[in-house]
């Protein structure tokens, strides 16, 4: 028995072992900052002169382009960030921004029922890490193995392994991140937080990405939520007005196959879980821009994303509205 057991303890200690290497062997290949990781490294460089913060999942990351708004701002919206993270990020970031003036929220028909961490794993260890918050849903092995850039990156490591050991750079499949290291991308991501993305489908793609997209949305999303999400945005909301912060609340532009891909029902329950949280708070503008470029579709990424294009048009449309709110607003804007 007793050597049964020192056969199991030194198994184990090669397993490992190999596994340590492995993962010591990936984070000299494989670029271990993510996108989120690089934003919030970003907005601490430029927190003192920030007065528009943006929030919310892609839609905003790629939407809005804080080049073409009138004041200092950073988007820090991130793809697939649902209002759990939202307000973790906002409540991090409220005291350390001294000029911000406006909040941008933003707000679609899967909001109140997404839940990111069901989803994006990987990034959402950035959260916890960064925010000094705990997981949502509470450790699991899921969310320890997404520690790991051995396991994260896994197939693409026994790529390089069968390709005989290419020689390493910095960064060199920074591609599976979406934005490679000092690209004119990064430099953009890094100054403002905006993610421009330049593809254009055509129609057929747009309509088939439309029934893709909205069907996976269908399917994660979980009304048993909305309750807690509708929670953390009135939060979000109140922390605002109580420091006399302007907020909108924006629905981003998405094109005619998008909606028409998706369920009445699906429109009737976002219509309604929003008016009840507007009905609250009278100081709070809502932008409804879905269907602005209903007929553009060559502003658009994807079904439900602008381009580069797109998202410059779109921005210049907000601050219009944005700064004739402010005129109006009911709150002190003296720096």
């Amino acid at each position: 028995m007793a050597l049964f057991f020192k056969r199991i303890l030194i198994f184990s200690g090669i397993i490992i072992m190999l596994f340590t290497c492995l993962e010591i062997w990936s984070r000299r290949v494989f670029r271990t900052e993510t996108d989120l990781y690089l934003k919030f490294r970003s907005l601490e460089r430029v927190k003192d002169s920030v007065e528009i913060l943006i929030i919310g999942n892609s839609h905003l990351e790629k939407g809005i382009n804080p080049q073409y708004l009138s004041q200092k701002a950073f988007n820090l919206a991130f793809s697939a960030q649902d209002l759990y993270y939202d307000h973790a990020v906002f409540n991090h970031y409220l005291n350390e921004l001294p000029k911000l003036k406006t909040l941008i929220i933003g707000v679609d028909y899967f909001s109140f029922g997404y839940d990111e961490s069901k989803t994006s794993m990987y990034y959402v260890r950035d959260y916890h890490k960064e925010l000094k918050i705990k997981p949502q849903n509470g450790v699991s092995y899921l969310y320890l193995l997404n520690h790991s850039i051995f396991w994260i990156y896994r197939a693409k490591f026994m790529k390089y392994l069968l390709s005989g050991f290419p020689p390493i750079n910095p960064h060199p499949f920074s591609e599976q991140l979406e934005v490679p290291l000092q690209s004119e991308f990064d430099q953009m991501l890094m100054s403002t937080g905006y993610r421009a993305t330049w593809t254009i489908m055509n129609d057929e793609e747009l309509e088939q990405d439309a029934m893709t997209t909205s069907s996976r949305g269908l399917k994660l999303y979980n009304s048993e939520l909305e309750e807690g999400l509708t929670h953390y945005l009135k939060e979000i909301i109140e922390l605002s007005l109580e420091k006399s912060i302007q907020v909108f609340l924006v629905d981003a532009p998405v094109s005619q196959y998008y909606q028409s891909a998706l369920t009445e029902e699906t429109k009737s329950t976002y219509s309604d879980l929003l008016k009840q949280i507007l009905a609250n708070y009278s100081e709070v503008e809502y932008i409804d821009a879905k269907s602005i470029f209903n007929s553009n579709n060559e502003l658009f990424y994807n079904s439900n994303h602008l381009n580069v294009n797109g998202s410059e048009r779109f921005t210049l449309y907000l601050d219009s509205i944005i700064s004739k709110n402010q005129a109006l607003f009911p709150y002190n804007y003296a720096d």
